[in-house]
C-alpha cells in the first residue's frame, strides 16, 4: 500500500464510521499550493466518545 492510498483508506474509514476529523500539516498546505518536502500527513480526529449513545 502507497502512502497516498493509506491517506484515501483512513479517510474512507473516517467517513464510514462518521467520526468529524481534519487534515493538517504538509498534505493540508500542498493541496492549497504551499508545498512542503515532508510529504506526512497529520490528521486531527475529534473525541466524539460519550456523545453517541452506543448502539
Amino acid at each position: 500500500m502507497t502512502a497516498d492510498e493509506a491517506v484515501v483508506a483512513l479517510l474512507d474509514a473516517l467517513e464510514a464510521v462518521g467520526l468529524p476529523y481534519m487534515i493538517v500539516g504538509s498534505l493540508a498546505s500542498t493541496f492549497h499550493g504551499i508545498p512542503r518536502s515532508t510529504r506526512d500527513a497529520d490528521f486531527v480526529i475529534e473525541d466524539i466518545r460519550g456523545t453517541i449513545p452506543p448502539m
